[in-house]
């Protein structure tokens, strides 16, 4: 210690404080990535077959679907997953152009 710098200067030890709820809320949305998912079906009866009974096929697909991208981005994921009916998306040159584009830009 330098003789110009009385014991008073010294660091003092920090308190501790009450976190708030929002400041809590705040620290997990910066360890959790949201992402929005779409499974395009062409008819409403592949939706069903998709969604399964009681949700337990989306549910199921969701789960491995984020466990897999937790495990590559090595953070926690909150997944929301939809089914949506989207006639004929399979043969859509300008749809399927567009989501190529995106996973370009994306990588």
């Amino acid at each position: 210690m330098e003789e110009s710098q009385s014991k008073n200067s010294l660091p003092q030890p920090r308190r501790r404080r009450a976190i708030s709820g929002a400041e809590v809320i705040l620290l997990v949305l910066v360890v959790i990535v949201g992402m929005g998912m779409w499974i395009w079906v062409e008819r409403e009866s592949q939706k069903g077959i998709v969604v399964g009974r009681g949700g337990t096929m989306v549910r199921d697909i969701g789960t491995a679907a984020r466990a897999e991208l937790e495990r590559e981005l090595d953070r926690r994921i909150h997944l929301d997953l939809h089914v949506k009916v989207k006639a004929d998306w399979r043969n859509n040159e300008r749809l399927l152009d567009e989501i190529a584009a995106q996973n370009r830009e994306e990588s």
